[in-house]
């Protein structure tokens, strides 16, 4: 039996004109991430990240603590769901990213503004009601995460583990998928996620099943280092 761990990326650089780049927090939180893998008994890991900057910065500063020279594979399946596309489908007056980091820097408290506006956003997309204004839609969203995470499954040998790391949004819908839940718990899922927390599920011959949720125990030791946005 094979171990997959969904790793959510380190913190983005929240309110930056290039929010896709890791903050100092994120670099760090994705440093004890690689100490704490390193003690934890994988079989011959394989690597994989979306294609995103987050993605391979996070898993850099991982494999650089864990003392792992690996070339990692690229998934783009293991994306994000590009949520500036989603808020100017909800919301037009916000078409210009710099539009929106002003509104929200206006805001006594920005990233709650954000969060609002974004659920927003997200119930409109995963409704199903307005799928023509979209680029990719909810299902489609959701039908590409399982496919990465299928083929992920059929390739991986028994006795080898494999660590991916992807974003909130891909993990919550294979969350979604595995637990058989409504699409508005995966939403309301996707802001717990911690960043750098993994999730585990496993692979036998039955398919794959979740084994944990969440995990984020190499950041207990300093709650500043935990962060959901």
């Amino acid at each position: 039996m094979s171990a997959i761990y969904l790793v959510r990326h380190g913190q983005a650089s929240f309110g930056a004109q290039d929010y896709d780049k890791l903050s100092p927090l994120g670099i760090e939180q994705s440093r004890h991430l690689g100490a704490t893998l390193a003690s934890c008994g994988l079989k011959d890991p394989l690597f994989v990240s979306g294609s995103m900057r987050r993605h391979h910065e996070t898993l850099e500063e991982c494999l650089l603590a864990w003392r792992v020279n690996a070339e990692p594979e690229v998934d783009e399946g293991w994306n994000e769901f590009d949520h500036l596309h989603l808020i100017r489908a909800a919301a037009p007056e916000y078409a210009d990213p710099a539009a929106l980091r002003s509104a929200l820097s206006a805001q006594s408290n920005p990233k709650a503004a954000f969060q609002h506006l974004f659920e927003k956003a997200m119930v409109r997309w995963a409704s199903g009601e307005h799928d023509v204004d979209y680029v990719e839609t909810w299902d489609q969203f959701h039908q590409r995460v399982d496919q990465s995470l299928s083929q992920l499954f059929q390739k991986l040998p028994h006795d080898r583990d494999a660590v991916v790391v992807t974003s909130g949004g891909p993990i919550a819908s294979i969350i979604q998928s595995l637990l058989q839940v409504p699409v508005s718990k995966s939403i309301a899922l996707n802001w717990t996620l911690v960043n750098t927390g993994y999730t585990r599920v496993l692979t036998g011959k039955n398919g794959p099943r979740l084994c944990s949720l969440n995990v984020h125990v190499h950041l207990y030791g300093n709650p500043n280092l935990i962060s959901y946005r």
